[in-house]
C-alpha cells in the first residue's frame, strides 16, 4: 500500500499539477540628494539613506497598486484581470536593505519574465509620476525560469507514501 500511494503521488504530481514558473526582478532605491550623475558616492548622506529606507514601504504599496497592475496588463495586452495579476504577484522588501523584490508566477516561463520586467518599469514610471523623483533603478532584470516553482516530485512521493503508511497502520 505504501508503494501504491507513492506511485499515486508521482502520477498526481506529473499529471494533475499545473506547473507555475517564478520570475523575479529586484529594484534598488538610489541616492535622492544628487541631481547629476557626476557626483561621487561619498556625497550620499545619512538623510538620503534614512529617507530611502522609509520610502521602501511606501513604494511597496505603490507597486501593489491597481494602477501599476493595470498598466502592465494594458502594455502586454494580457488576458487576465487585475485580481489575477495581483494574486500571482509578490512585492516585498529585502531585509535591512533599500531593495524591493517583485516576483511573478505564471504558467508560461517566458510570460513570467516579461510580466516581471514590465511590472518593474511600470512601477518606476508610477513612482516618478507620484513623487517627481527618479530614485529607483533596476538592480536585477528578471530572467526566464527553467524549473517550475510549485512541483517537487520527491516531496510529493514521500508525502503520499507517508499518508499511505498512516492509512495502512490505521486499518491494521
Amino acid at each position: 500500500m505504501v508503494i501504491l500511494f507513492a506511485i499515486l503521488g508521482a502520477v498526481y504530481t506529473n499529471e494533475f499539477i499545473v506547473p507555475k514558473y517564478e520570475s523575479e526582478t529586484r529594484l534598488l532605491l538610489v541616492q535622492t540628494g544628487a541631481e547629476n550623475a557626476t557626483e561621487d558616492l561619498e556625497s550620499i548622506t545619512t538623510t538620503d539613506l534614512t529617507l530611502n529606507s522609509k520610502l521602501v514601504y511606501n513604494y511597496i504599496e505603490v507597486a501593489k497598486s491597481k494602477s501599476v497592475a493595470n498598466s502592465v496588463i494594458k502594455k502586454l495586452k494580457l488576458d487576465m484581470s487585475y485580481e489575477e495579476l495581483q494574486k500571482n504577484t509578490s512585492v516585498s522588501s529585502v531585509s535591512d536593505t533599500e531593495t524591493i523584490k517583485i516576483v511573478i508566477q505564471h504558467t508560461d516561463p517566458q510570460m513570467a519574465c516579461k510580466i516581471a520586467n514590465e511590472y518593474a518599469q511600470a512601477f518606476i514610471e508610477r513612482v516618478e509620476n507620484i513623487y517627481k523623483v527618479s530614485n529607483v533603478e533596476v538592480l536585477d532584470v528578471a530572467e526566464v525560469p527553467v524549473e517550475p516553482c510549485n512541483i517537487d516530485l520527491t516531496k510529493n512521493i514521500v508525502i503520499f507514501a507517508f499518508v499511505g503508511a498512516i492509512l495502512v497502520s490505521g486499518y491494521i
